[in-house]
């Protein structure tokens, strides 16, 4: 869509008019639905309607503030420069939420690559460096004892464990 809008922007600045700009980015364009929503705004833009309520048809594809935006364009005659603003505009929003998504990967990697840190000392590690010990569970200071159990569970429901965080996520 950002190519769609910069592109119609040149065009129409370039002498073009506007259902001619929608006519040849349809007809380059290789996406079969953008190539039919493009064709479907030249169509009821031919029968007499303006770009913005060409747009309004179509809102599944347009926000409100993009055609709210196209129809003063209309009025103001500065079509071109409100379709080059917009892509700009949509660009930037674009890369702040690349960036966001990005922020909130790293997170979500370090949280699992700690749970399986871990689950791993709590089911491989820990049991076997307790029972070097040989000392009866009564005897292992109350923390030891706590972790024990805790090892002891993930051991013996691991299958539950592993299929029910999904069912809790």
């Amino acid at each position: 869509m950002l190519t769609f809008f910069s592109s119609i922007a040149i065009a129409i600045n370039a002498g073009g008019s506007l259902r001619e700009s929608l006519q040849a980015f349809a007809d380059q364009t290789t996406n079969v639905k953008l190539r039919m929503l493009l064709e479907d705004l030249v169509r009821l833009i031919e029968a007499g309607k303006s770009f913005s309520a060409a747009l309004k048809q179509h809102t599944q594809y347009f926000s409100n503030d993009f055609i709210s935006l196209m129809a003063a364009g209309e009025k103001a005659g500065t079509l071109a420069e409100m379709l080059n603003s917009f892509a700009i505009y949509s660009e930037k929003q674009a890369k702040i939420r690349a960036k966001a998504r990005g922020a909130a990967i790293y997170p979500l990697v370090m949280l699992s690559v700690a749970a399986i840190v871990v689950t791993i000392l709590t089911t491989v590690i820990f049991p076997k460096f307790i029972s070097s010990f040989n000392i009866p569970f009564d005897q292992l200071p109350p923390l030891t004892q706590y972790v024990s159990i805790v090892s002891q569970f993930f051991i013996g429901h691991w299958l539950e464990i592993f299929l029910g965080i999904p069912v809790l996520l």
